[in-house]
């Protein structure tokens, strides 16, 4: 009989579980009874076993030592003697020991669930997050690229030989105030650039005009813009000069003259 590999088949385990039958528990006493080296094994594992219960909080009876001696026979021998009473073993030991077992295993099965609700739980927390960012980083990119195609649009009405150029000085209302008008006189489209306009009072709103047969007509109210874009007013045929007042919210039908604040001629190209 080859000791080694008696020991290491995992049948001494099965016994303090419990799992052998009635025979094959007989003749494990009875090898142990035989063999000191399988006896010496039986012992180290049942001290691991009682290592393991005391791990987990659970206090094993006193006379758990006694029991395990006994199941070897001899009433609390050595682990050097030979065991010479090989009857029985306690029932209540193996149960013991299966519960040991359970409780541990519970309590591995509940720390990995654990473990894995808390990854599940900050992964979620981190693709969420990571979702955020990217939604943020999609809507700065869409106005990101409506400005770079706003500029790209002013640049080209600026630069085309097609839109006359106006130049709106400041009068003596604010002699520092200036604009600029883009007419097209093919298409009559008008652009206004208004960004040294002083900011107006609450309730007031600047309006442009265009001259045209010595009449003013309205181009449009605007706000000042938050940067140096063009603005798209109403078109005009015609024009012989464009000018900025300064009205109530909402514009007027007829310019007060009184709130001019800058006039500039069409000059012909």
């Amino acid at each position: 009989m080859n000791i080694k590999d008696y020991i290491e088949s995992g049948i001494l385990e099965q016994y303090l579980l419990g799992e052998l039958s009635p025979i094959e528990e007989k003749e494990v006493e009875k090898l142990m009874a035989q063999h000191p080296e399988i006896r010496q094994e039986y012992f180290t594992l049942a001290d691991t076993f009682e290592k393991l219960s005391l791990q987990t909080g659970v206090e094993p009876p006193g006379e758990l030592k006694d029991m395990i001696m006994e199941s070897v026979g001899g009433a609390k021998p050595s682990r050097t003697q030979s065991t010479q009473d090989n009857s029985s073993r306690p029932t209540n030991n193996l149960i013991f020991f299966a519960g040991i077992v359970a409780i541990i295993s519970m309590l591995i099965a509940a720390g990995v669930a654990y473990m894995c609700k808390q990854s599940k739980t900050e992964l979620s927390s981190q693709i969420s997050n990571q979702l955020s960012q990217i939604e943020t980083l999609n809507n700065d990119k869409l106005l990101l690229t409506a400005r770079v195609n706003q500029l790209a649009e002013d640049l080209r009405v600026m630069g085309s030989p097609e839109y006359n150029q106006v130049n709106l000085k400041g009068l003596p209302l604010a002699p520092q105030a200036f604009a600029q008008v883009f007419w097209n006189q093919s298409n009559r489209e008008v652009y206004l650039k208004a960004d040294h306009l002083p900011e107006p009072a609450v309730g007031k709103q600047y309006q442009l005009w265009a001259i045209v047969n010595n009449a003013p007509v309205s181009m449009g109210v605007f706000d000042l813009p938050t940067s140096n874009q063009l603005l798209k007013m109403n078109t005009v045929a015609n024009a012989a000069a464009f000018a900025i007042t300064l009205e109530p919210q909402g514009g007027v039908e007829s310019p007060t003259l009184e709130a001019m604040f800058v006039i500039g001629n069409v000059v012909s190209g």
